[in-house]
């Protein structure tokens, strides 16, 4: 098995004639595209602030498979660089853990995300939503810092309104 694709984007697409996948899931979001979720990350809250003089405490995303596999994971970047958390690689290129970024590192607080996915998204990268998963709870039990912690902020009003609603 290997990679496939356009040959030019993805030289090891060729010589053609072996069982092709569409992306390994498993080295998303891989480096050009944690660049390129950092870089969209930081126009986009450069934008709000101009705009609203403030960063957004939610920002919101869609991920759709397609969109997913012609990027490698671009809008994964997104989601983990919002949260302030950056993927670990294992040796063989894999993303196999993540680690928060240091409050003081990030320059800004972490921002909450809402994660919409399609049905296509979810069966292609299931591990990708654990990730998620695990950025999400890595940024809501990270101390609000110098710059604060809009993750932790909505996750403790959320748990505030369950248990006041009587859950």
């Amino acid at each position: 098995p290997t990679s496939g694709g356009e040959a030019v984007a993805n030289p090891q697409a060729v010589p053609t004639g072996r069982n092709l996948y569409a992306v390994n899931a498993e080295a998303t979001p891989s480096e050009q595209a944690w660049t390129k979720g950092k870089e969209l990350v930081e126009n986009t809250l450069a934008q709000y602030r101009k705009t609203h003089g403030d960063y957004p405490r939610k920002v919101s995303y869609t991920f759709w498979s397609s969109e997913f596999i012609e990027s490698e994971g671009a809008t994964i970047a997104q989601v983990l660089y919002m949260l302030g958390v950056e993927p670990v690689r294992d040796a063989y290129g894999r993303v196999s853990d993540l680690r928060l970024i240091p409050s003081e590192t990030l320059g800004r607080p972490r921002i909450d995300v809402v994660v919409q996915t399609s049905g296509q998204f979810r069966g292609a990268a299931t591990s990708r939503m654990r990730l998620i998963d695990k950025a999400v709870r890595l940024a809501a039990t990270d101390p609000d810092g110098e710059f604060g912690n809009y993750v932790r902020e909505g996750s403790l009003a959320i748990v505030k309104a369950l248990i006041s609603s009587g859950m």
